[in-house]
């Protein structure tokens, strides 16, 4: 089987596959050594950028629709990013700004991913959201991870705090006060959910 692209300034074909190099509509076409032949138009588009401490809903179909964003850096620092909602089980591939595939994040087994990443003052990272099941409706948002001290948090209605290696994950939402001690990690708040 050979792969041919109108557009190599567009669509690349290599060795592992197609890699997107610009914007713009490129045509792939496929032929076998039988004389099969097909073509497909493919359509390079720069994904959305999300903002930090910005909730994105996301909505995919039955026909295991995925969706692209990007992300770049405001400042030096650890990123969280993670999903949360209803009747969903969505997971995340990372690429860096140059489209090499950097990791992948899922649940381990629980329904959203959550995942932190170290980046650099306008550093570029490209999330593709995709889910397992026919459809998802997802909530999806990126935060930067704060040194934990006392401070007020806010929690989402029907949320919980997740403690894991002395680091607190709270998702972006409404504002419920309440105070937590981190001197002794974990004692306070270990039973709100």
């Amino acid at each position: 089987v050979r792969f041919t692209s109108s557009d190599e300034n567009i669509l690349a074909v290599q060795s592992d596959g197609i890699k997107a190099l610009a914007v713009g509509t490129a045509t792939i076409t496929v032929e076998s050594k039988s004389g099969f032949t097909d073509t497909i138009e493919i359509t390079v588009t720069v994904p959305p950028a999300i903002e930090i401490d910005t909730v994105v809903d996301v909505k995919l179909d039955e026909n295991y629709e995925i969706k692209s964003y990007s992300f770049t850096a405001p400042s030096d620092g650890t990123y969280v990013f993670s999903s949360r909602g209803l009747d969903a089980d969505p997971f995340v591939n990372l690429y860096d700004e140059e489209g090499n595939f950097t990791n992948g994040y899922d649940d381990n087994f629980g329904t959203h991913f959550c995942f932190e990443y170290d980046m650099s003052k306008g550093d570029v990272v490209y999330l593709i959201l995709n889910h397992y099941g026919n459809s998802a409706e997802f909530e999806f948002s990126v935060a930067k991870k704060a040194t934990p001290n006392m401070m007020d948090l806010y929690i989402p209605e029907g949320s919980y705090l997740k403690f894991e290696n002395n680091t607190y994950y709270v998702p972006v939402g409404e504002y419920i006060p309440f105070v937590i001690s981190f001197d002794n990690l974990g004692v306070l708040a270990s039973d709100y959910y």
